[in-house]
């Protein structure tokens, strides 16, 4: 029995950079191959009710277990799928029973300001999964968050619960490999034997592909079993995910594992390059910065493509904001730390003083880049052309 099992997330994390909005065909030939190609678990996506959030297909944010089914390929009895939820974003009341049609197991992913504020909601949300019948997999949101004592209390928590799996996730690719081991072995001392480790990584460090194989290698010291995700290609935010092809590589060179190689390269080359040419993630200097701060990535998606900042400068702003709110993203915040941050940077009192002297309260038009100067042209154009013949005789009689 394999005592590692790769986990493909590209539907649901990989999805991310463009709201998840999958084809409905292509949805269900990525389950298919990655079925075929005898990934072990894949995961079709989010269920999220979140706001009255409505399900119209071509998308994998699901409001309900039955939307996933048409897209699941039950005969092969081998593979695993599931779905995310994250706390507060889903009325667990409206969860149907696992039936054996749908998704098989359920991620439940909650931060610690839940887990701190919320705690007893959080264990009756854990319990009704199981009750639906669905395997639990809970996903403590940003390990380094907790101390040691804390990630105990939580280890507790989680035998009383008895999931299958429970989570070290490396939310905002903060992770060193001293990290990792200090995590893994606390969890994995302490923990029931038989619950899995599900381990997730983001790539800014680009450690996520030896963050795995350390992952591994721990495992095989006990008799713990440990999932490790990854997406196709590393899609994801920014710094994307660990890629899905270099763990079974390894798998099957190191462990003799029976995963198809070649027919996920046809995935990739299928389904993965064309969104590649469209949208960015992968190692960037920016992305480090997030790691470095522990942002989450819309702060530096945000930042990166409304100023078109240096790196560096990303990195001051990202240290502006405070250590709690970086785990959030706040638009409003970031453009007013960002006007901060310029009045510190550059001091334009000099030259200001020199135009309001050579203006000296004469009128100013002021032509900006917009449509306006398309659809007002007349008026533009009634206003500027006697200046302009003004200029041009002034200029001519000097000549002359």
């Amino acid at each position: 029995m394999k005592n590692v099992r790769v986990l493909d997330c590209t539907l649901r994390d990989g999805g991310r950079i463009f709201d998840c909005a999958f084809p409905d065909s292509e949805i269900k030939e990525i389950v298919s191959r990655l079925t075929k190609v005898k990934i072990d678990i894949v995961e079709i996506g989010f269920l999220r009710d979140w706001h009255n959030l409505e399900y119209n297909g071509d998308s994998t944010f699901f409001t309900h277990t039955n939307q996933i089914a048409p897209f699941l390929d039950k005969s092969k009895n081998n593979t695993m799928f599931t779905a995310f939820i994250d706390y507060g974003m889903f009325d667990f009341c409206s969860l149907k029973p696992c039936d054996g049609t749908s998704i098989d197991a359920i991620r439940f992913g909650f931060t610690k300001k839940n887990y701190d504020e919320e705690k007893e909601d959080v264990i009756n949300c854990a319990k009704i999964i199981m009750s639906k019948g669905y395997k639990l997999f809970m996903q403590g949101v940003n390990s380094l968050s907790y101390t040691d004592r804390e990630l105990l209390e939580v280890v507790d928590l989680v035998n009383d619960i008895h999931p299958y799996s429970f989570g070290i996730v490396d939310t905002y690719g903060a992770m060193y490999m001293d990290d990792v081991d200090r995590i893994y072995n606390l969890i994995d001392h302490n923990m029931l034997p038989d619950i899995c480790i599900n381990f997730h990584s983001h790539n800014n460090y680009q450690l996520s592909f030896a963050f795995a194989q350390e992952v591994i290698k721990l495992s095989s010291m006990g008799a713990r079993q440990v999932i490790i995700d990854g997406t196709l290609g590393g899609m994801g935010k920014v710094a994307g995910n660990l890629n899905t092809e270099l763990i079974v590589d390894y798998l099957v060179r190191k462990k003799q594992y029976d995963y198809e190689l070649d027919d996920i390269f046809d995935m990739l080359d299928d389904y993965i390059y064309k969104y590649s040419l469209k949208y960015n993630w992968g190692y960037s200097a920016s992305a480090m910065m997030a790691g470095i701060y522990k942002s989450h990535p819309n702060n530096v998606i945000y930042l990166t493509g409304k100023f078109r900042l240096d790196s560096k400068d990303i990195g001051k702003l990202l240290s502006m904001i405070e250590p709690e709110k970086r785990q959030r993203y706040d638009y409003e915040n970031i453009e007013k730390l960002y006007i901060e941050y310029l009045s510190e940077k550059v001091d334009d009192s000099d030259n200001l003083e020199k135009l309001r002297n050579v203006i000296n309260g004469r009128e100013i038009v002021v032509l900006v880049p917009g449509n306006t100067l398309n659809t007002h042209r007349d008026i533009v154009d009634s206003y500027i052309t006697p200046l302009y013949n003004f200029f041009e005789k002034r200029i001519t009689h000097r000549i002359l």
